[in-house]
């Protein structure tokens, strides 16, 4: 069929959702469709095209684009066809729309995608979100089981071959709110700096990685464990992780007046 075609542009645009403040580039396709005008079409079964259906589409090597700083994140197609023409049950010449979209081809560990197409169909925002996990720290003395305060943690990040540290912070039992929250994908360990009154000090690193919302126990060559160890485990409930870290206790505390009964730990 020999038309003049019309021709539209059509611009896709990276976003990321994320507490890292640089990114690596990613690469996008761009998609076309029709919902009719070819067997089977419709707008819940799209039938895509290529350049072999419509010539004027880009190939298989222009459609896909690095998305990078180099290019502020985005990139337009121009001079892209807008209508599909096909000859109907009458051998009569029609057209229907082309739809445009794109996809990200291979989406970041640790990033959910999301594709939203405008309301004039000429540009795609791909949202990269960072996919984060929320992990409650919780005390409590060895044998008892009795929840305590006070414990004070710095919690490091590994980067590269070292670990750098992301924060530190004191275990309040009254507060709802988890001491890491929002933890971002990564290889992480947490280190008691001061225990709880009355307890002995953590002598050991917890290690573990955050991947996909999940967070698992791991040893300090980032294999997962196997078995539980002795002084903590990992739980979870309401999309919610619990770290639950014991101590020993070096004596008790004793109650306003009294003289106290102190117990010494056995080495």
């Amino acid at each position: 069929i020999q038309v003049t075609p019309e021709v539209v542009n059509h611009t896709v645009e990276k976003k990321w959702i994320s507490t890292l403040a640089t990114h690596s580039g990613v690469t996008v396709k761009l998609k076309a469709y029709v919902t009719e005008g070819i067997k089977n079409a419709s707008v819940e079964n799209p039938v895509y095209l290529t350049s072999a259906d419509c010539k004027l589409l880009p190939t298989e090597a222009n459609s896909t684009i690095e998305l990078s700083v180099a290019n502020t994140w985005s990139n337009t197609w121009e001079n892209l066809p807008k209508y599909y023409y096909y000859r109907d049950n009458n051998d009569v010449i029609q057209k229907t729309l082309i739809h445009y979209s794109a996809v990200e081809e291979n989406v970041p560990d640790g990033y959910e995608a999301s594709v939203t197409d405008s309301s004039d169909g000429l540009t795609t925002t791909i949202t990269n979100t960072e996919v984060t996990a929320d992990l409650d720290i919780k005390k409590v003395t060895r044998g008892s089981g009795n929840e305590i305060d006070g414990a004070e943690f710095t919690l490091y990040k590994k980067d590269g071959a070292t670990y750098t540290k992301v924060t530190a912070f004191t275990v309040n039992k009254s507060t709802s709110i988890p001491e890491l929250a929002k933890l971002s994908p990564g290889n992480y360990y947490l280190e008691e700096t001061k225990a709880p009154v009355g307890c002995s000090l953590l002598g050991e690193k917890i290690y573990f990685r955050q991947s996909q919302g999940t967070i698992t126990l791991t040893d300090k060559d980032g294999n997962i464990l196997t078995s539980t160890p002795t002084m903590w485990n990992l739980s979870k409930k309401d999309n919610t992780f619990t770290l639950t870290i014991k101590n020993d206790v070096v004596y008790n505390l004793p109650s306003t007046g009294g003289s106290g009964i102190y117990l010494y730990m056995i080495g």
